[in-house]
């Protein structure tokens, strides 16, 4: 699914019930609502689902966006994962910290 990076969109592909995963001729991701307007510009390396959440993914690094696109976390952690229902990341090392 295509967009350049002045917004145009030629296709998307579903995410959550009210965004749209969007591609880049640049293999960068963003969002976009159900009418085509960019939530999130074409920037990121990867955009995923994880639970009800959103995860974004810039320079091998993760952050986290609610369903609507909403950001709970910029970009930051080496990891992240949703443990019995509480999302986490991890830094460094071996410690998780909640979201």
């Amino acid at each position: 699914f295509l967009a350049d990076m002045k917004g145009d969109i030629s296709g998307l592909a579903k995410i959550g019930s009210e965004t749209e995963k969007i591609k880049a001729n640049v293999d960068k991701y963003g969002l976009a609502d159900k009418n085509g307007k960019f939530i999130l510009l074409a920037e990121f390396d990867d955009i995923e689902k994880l639970g009800e959440y959103i995860l974004i993914k810039k320079d091998d690094k993760y952050g986290v966006l609610d369903s609507s696109g909403k950001k709970i976390s910029n970009p930051i952690y080496k990891k992240i994962r949703l443990e019995r229902n509480t999302l986490q990341g991890k830094l460094a090392g071996n410690c998780w910290q909640n979201l």
